[in-house]
């Protein structure tokens, strides 16, 4: 399958979309078992909300598994007085010649157009299901979706001169950030369907709102128990030392106040209005 990818440029997931579930049972669960060629899914968060994303698996690692972003092709056309016609995007100069300004310009004067292409009724009429991975597969041969790198990351400017008059440039959006085309996911959060990406996806907002609900006294337990736990197994901490260490902290007065930290192997404390930490006196 003709993917391209840029190993370079890989991004990690947040731990909380990790389902274990796949590996408990299955000791010996190793990468190749998401065959290359096959589509995935996955739970991508952005601004701050978490989402079903999918593509196809392209290569494995021996931590994770690297999969194509796909997107819809690109349809755009550019009209301005260049051409007699529309240009396709990706086909449209990075600088056009120098031309006088138009009749009755002004600085909120269009200077050219962004269109779509029309679909052909073959495509118009196509029924693609994302929750169906045999029609995103069928999209990607039929060249409805492409690669992401396949689709042009650029912006049309117009630059104005006085002694020259103005030309239409095409160039990358150096100020917004571009995802890649490519993300390495720990094989654990391949999902083979949708609607197991959306039961992990869903379980992640459970965790928010379980979260929310919490008192500000829970809350600080939690994340106090969390750093406990890290620390025992950071360092091999026998379960009666973990055990004195909490007591230690949950004997303290204002407890939603106090904050943990792990350093040096040991446990520090402090409540979050002093900036001096102490050390928690259990080995």
């Amino acid at each position: 399958m003709p993917i391209t990818t840029d190993k370079r440029e890989t991004i990690g997931l947040d731990p909380v979309t990790v389902d274990w579930s796949k590996v408990e049972g299955h000791p010996d669960y190793n990468p190749k078992n998401v065959p290359e060629g096959s589509v995935v899914y996955y739970v991508r968060k952005k601004d701050n909300r978490y989402y079903v994303d999918y593509g196809i698996v392209y290569q494995h690692y021996a931590d994770c598994v690297i999969v194509q972003k796909l997107m819809p092709r690109d349809r755009r056309l550019v009209v301005s007085a260049f051409s007699r016609k529309p240009i396709p995007f990706s086909e449209f100069p990075y600088n056009t010649k120098w031309r006088k300004l138009p009749k009755g310009w002004s600085w909120d004067t269009t200077m050219y157009e962004i269109i779509e292409a029309p679909m052909e009724p073959e495509e118009a009429a196509y029924k693609l299901d994302l929750e169906n991975p045999a029609t995103i597969i069928e999209a990607y041969n039929r060249g409805y979706l492409v690669n992401v790198r396949d689709v042009p990351y650029e912006k049309i400017d117009a630059v104005i001169e006085k002694a020259n008059g103005y030309k239409l440039t095409r160039k990358s959006k150096e100020d917004l950030y571009r995802q890649p085309d490519t993300v390495g996911i720990d094989f654990h959060q391949c999902f083979a369907s949708y609607a197991e990406a959306k039961q992990a996806c869903d379980k992640a907002e459970a965790e928010l709102t379980a979260q929310s609900e919490m008192t500000d006294e829970e809350w600080s337990v939690s994340l106090i128990d969390h750093d406990l736990d890290r620390w025992q197994k950071l360092y091999s901490i026998s379960e009666e030392n973990k055990q004195r260490a909490r007591e230690f902290l949950m004997s303290r007065n204002h407890i939603e106040d106090l904050e943990t930290r792990i350093v040096s192997g040991g446990i520090q404390f402090k409540y979050w209005k002093n900036t001096k930490w102490m050390d928690l006196p259990v080995e």
